[in-house]
């Protein structure tokens, strides 16, 4: 696995790598879809803080929502959903991408887009060799 990477917090746009345009965003009701970049009125930009073991949580930010909810997982179905409690994430340089990672008993999950269309959920699976599960993260302040 590649290094822990610990990138200032700040606020961020999430880009998948693969699926250029695509932007981790709050969609189908407390859902964490791929949306295409520049939805109007939606969350698309994440406050990125770290806790005291040094894991990243996810806020969502927007006019609509300057305090917004987190990124967490529902373990049920292993997507991402938008709830008042975070869920604890590791960021894992790959390459030139990124790598939002949890480790559990089954092994490292990582957020992966399994599709380009909007609306298609993310979902925490094992990191392949696919670039389905890189990232690109860009300041926006």
């Amino acid at each position: 696995m590649s290094d822990n990477l610990e990138l200032a917090p700040g606020i961020y746009r999430i880009e998948s790598a693969k699926w250029v345009g695509q932007v981790v965003t709050v969609g189908r009701p407390n859902a964490i879809d791929g949306f295409q970049k520049g939805l109007v009125g939606g969350v698309q930009a994440w406050l990125i803080r770290y806790n005291e073991t040094g894991l990243a949580t996810f806020q969502g930010r927007s006019a609509d929502a300057p305090d917004g909810k987190f990124i967490a997982v529902d373990w049920s179905d292993s997507t991402l959903f938008y709830d008042d409690t975070p869920s604890s994430f590791i960021l894992r340089r790959i390459g030139d991408y990124v790598a939002v990672c949890m480790e559990t008993p089954e092994g490292v999950l990582a957020w992966q887009l399994p599709s380009p269309e909007n609306g298609t959920p993310i979902k925490l699976d094992s990191l392949d060799s696919d670039v389905k599960f890189k990232w690109r993260f860009e300041l926006l302040n």
